[in-house]
């Protein structure tokens, strides 16, 4: 019951923080000057109000879920040991700042990637929206095949750098529980 409460608040939280981080974003985008439209994409900042914002909800909702409830289980687990075992506590407090460096390291890995893959997706947008919006002139000039060939670049690149992030998530875990 808890948690079912847990998750509903913090999920709804999360969600309300996206829509008020949308809604400011959009304001922002509008009081930008005009040379700033001209210099950056349309779809890139699409993406940025869209995509981004997404991904920091989902940080703001599960991921905070899970820290909170990660949280409560090792303090539950480190007083059981403790009553258990005061050297195996002891020991814990010995091996575990030996173990964080690798565990931080693929942190560090996975933050790479997934900021990588925010990046690569807003060049994707960038790209497909300027196509879109200028599709008559590519067709006037015959670049139908030279633009596909720079969305294929795109897209390969986001795929590239999204398997490498969800990889990393994946595997992350695993490599934690065997340390």
């Amino acid at each position: 019951i808890f948690l079912a409460a847990a998750v509903y608040c913090i999920n709804s939280a999360g969600y309300l923080a996206i829509r008020d981080l949308r809604a400011e974003l959009y304001a922002k985008a509008q009081t930008l000057p005009l040379n700033h439209f001209v210099q950056e994409k349309t779809g890139i900042l699409m993406s940025r109000i869209i995509n981004d914002v997404e991904v920091l909800g989902k940080l703001i909702s599960s991921d905070l879920k899970d820290a909170i409830t990660d949280f409560f289980y090792i303090v539950t687990h480190l007083l059981l040991l403790l009553y258990l075992s005061w050297k195996m506590f002891l020991a814990v407090f010995i091996i575990v700042p030996i173990v964080m460096g690798p565990v931080s390291a693929f942190a560090d890995k996975i933050r790479r990637a997934t900021r990588n893959q925010q990046e690569r997706l807003s060049s994707l947008n960038g790209h497909l929206q300027e196509v879109i919006s200028g599709i008559r002139v590519i067709r006037a000039f015959s670049m139908e095949k030279a633009e596909a060939k720079r969305f294929w670049e795109f897209n390969q690149d986001l795929s590239d750098k999204t398997f490498k992030g969800h990889f990393y998530h994946q595997v992350g875990p695993s490599l934690t529980e065997l340390f």
